[in-house]
């Protein structure tokens, strides 16, 4: 984790985190024990894995009606507030 983070500081920040359940650069268990450590936390997190696909799922990702709906209705000021607390 980057210096200055924490579970406890990311877990401040809306979160949605997508991954390729045939990703061979980062097994998705590791990212869904991440996600869970930001729900322990408190966190908000979404998680979308894509079972069939692998590393690259950007284009799957960033294609989601639901995603562009999602990033709309985040604020800056959320942002702000998780990084000052």
């Amino acid at each position: 984790m980057p210096p200055g983070l924490s579970i406890d500081s990311l877990s401040r920040i809306p979160t949605w985190v997508f991954h390729g359940g045939l990703d061979d650069k980062l097994p998705a268990a590791d990212t869904e024990r991440h996600v869970a450590a930001l729900r322990l936390a408190g966190g908000r997190v979404d998680f979308t894995l894509y079972p069939q696909d692998n590393h690259f799922i950007s284009e799957q990702a960033y294609a989601s009606a639901a995603f562009d709906a999602w990033v709309a209705a985040r604020h800056r000021s959320e942002a702000r507030q998780a990084v000052a607390a």
